[in-house]
């Protein structure tokens, strides 16, 4: 089964061919059970048509920086195929969405879910994403940092509740031009125990309700189950897993410049990147050929 899907894999460096255009990867019902990992610009600038659908992601821990990001390589944007389509659901082990993953991803993207693990959400993570899509998460009760721009100009509709008691960061221009008629959402129920940074313009011009009242109240166990996520750093030998105990959730619920210096792929131009990229592949050992003709990859 696959558990990773490796930097660059799947990335083009120069510009897409007409072929390229042509190429299809699909992967679909039940068929990613066990992927831990999408690294680095595995997607970046693909300008075929791209399927994740159908499947839960139940042991996916990390989406890396440029993942799926539609404007790599240099200052040209490449559009890939509007009709690609990426569904993110049952991700309860999703840490960290890295920088510009989903930016100006060409397709719908659909993210949704309960994400009690997830740290992170990237500068520039789901920037300028498609009105088709939707991102929809909750009981984020590990998230620390919304990253600058995160999620600029996205005319998705964007929904984020529910207590957030590790929050300490809303970086600049984060929802900036948010514009999905009246379906954004942020309500904070609840925040940190240390308060909440919301930098310059972080809400600036955003369409929708911003209820950050909550977010000035610390969290306490009333407001999520506290004691529902195993401190790993604790544990011994002896000790359960990481992983999630049973519990009854109590969250809310409802239906510039671009330069990116964290957490930011190699430049594509450089010869140890395309070194990187041809011999990462994919880590299961599925062998895929070179994107420079016609490709159909499709996994049951």
């Amino acid at each position: 089964s696959l558990t990773r899907i490796g930097g660059f894999a799947f990335s083009v460096y120069n510009n897409a061919t007409e072929m390229n255009r042509e190429s299809s990867i699909i992967f679909g019902p039940d068929s990613l059970p066990v992927l831990v990992e999408i690294e680095v610009a595995a997607f970046a600038g693909f300008a075929g048509e791209l399927q994740f659908v159908g499947s839960a992601l139940p042991n996916l821990q990390r989406i890396g920086a440029s993942a799926f990001d539609g404007k790599f390589v240099g200052e040209v944007k490449f559009q890939g195929r509007v009709s690609s389509v990426i569904e993110l659901h049952g991700s309860e082990s999703l840490e960290a969405v890295g920088n510009a993953a989903f930016r100006h991803f060409a397709g719908t993207l659909i993210f949704k879910g309960a994400m009690p693990r997830l740290k992170t959400l990237g500068s520039f993570a789901f920037f300028g994403i498609t009105s088709e899509s939707v991102v929809d998460i909750y009981d984020m009760w590990s998230l620390e940092t919304i990253g600058s721009n995160t999620f600029a100009t996205a005319a998705a509709s964007i929904r984020i509740t529910g207590a957030m008691p590790a929050l300490t960061d809303i970086g600049q221009r984060s929802f900036v031009h948010t514009s999905h008629s009246e379906t954004n959402l942020f309500l904070g129920v609840c925040g940190s125990q240390t308060g909440v940074t919301i930098a310059a313009d972080a809400f600036a011009c955003a369409v929708g309700l911003v209820d950050i009242d909550g977010l000035s109240v610390p969290c306490t166990c009333d407001d999520w189950p506290c004691n529902s996520l195993v401190d790993v750093s604790n544990t011994t030998d002896d000790s359960p897993d990481n992983t999630l105990v049973p519990f009854n959730r109590t969250s809310v619920t409802g239906n510039t410049g671009e330069n990116i210096n964290t957490d930011a792929p190699v430049s594509a131009d450089s010869d140890a990147t395309q070194s990187s990229g041809a011999t990462a592949g994919i880590a299961t050992g599925v062998a895929v050929g070179i994107l420079l003709f016609v490709a159909v990859v499709v996994v049951h």
